[in-house]
């Protein structure tokens, strides 16, 4: 009788050790979101982008534009509601040959600065004669043209020249997964002219 009751304490233990084992543990460290990009760029650390409904700015700089004018050059244009931007064509033409190298499968980009280099009698271009696809790539081209002050820009309203904007960074993670990151570009007076999405979490 005394075997038996050992025998049943040996298979009660060796059963409740089994169920603790396989039971999941929870982690007493929380999970960090992990960050998922579109674009070529690397994320940014999770860490450093604010939780909550607010989009956090980084990185906030004042861009000297380098042209006074674009007289002899031939030139891209964007219309967005309260400004002209004209770029140099040849800078467009150089940032896609930059990307080219960097990262070669871009051929879209490629192709793009081939046309616009074999065009040379072509003195103007006006963004929205574009395709879409071709659109998506110049808009991200003109982004990355500000943020350099290779640019010349125009107030829709009275035509004087913008002799300097305002460059920042925005982000958001609102949890795993969910958020987003890109560039934001203002006028002096902090009205907004533009802001790209450049990576979503």
């Amino acid at each position: 009788m005394i075997r038996t009751l050992l025998t049943s304490l040996c298979v009660a233990a060796s059963l409740l050790s089994l169920a603790c084992r396989s039971k999941p543990q929870a982690s007493t460290v929380p999970e960090e979101p992990t960050a998922v990009t579109t674009g070529d760029a690397p994320s940014p650390d999770p860490n450093s982008v604010l939780f909550g409904d607010g989009d956090k700015i980084t990185d906030r700089r004042v861009v000297e534009s380098k042209y006074e004018t674009l007289d002899g050059k031939r030139i891209l244009w964007v219309k967005m509601d309260l400004v002209k931007v004209s770029v140099n064509v040849q800078d467009v033409i150089e940032y896609f040959d930059r990307r080219f190298v960097e990262l070669p499968h871009l051929t879209d980009e490629k192709a793009l600065a081939d046309r616009l280099r074999s065009e040379r009698d072509v003195r103007e271009y006006r963004y929205d004669d574009f395709l879409p696809g071709e659109k998506d790539r110049l808009y991200f081209c003109v982004a990355s043209l500000l943020e350099e002050g290779s640019f010349l820009m125009t107030l829709n309203d009275t035509g004087a020249r913008v002799p300097r904007i305002i460059a920042c960074k925005y982000s958001q993670i609102r949890g795993p997964m969910d958020g987003y990151a890109g560039r934001l570009f203002l006028l002096e007076d902090e009205r907004e002219l533009f802001r790209t999405m450049d990576r979503i979490y």
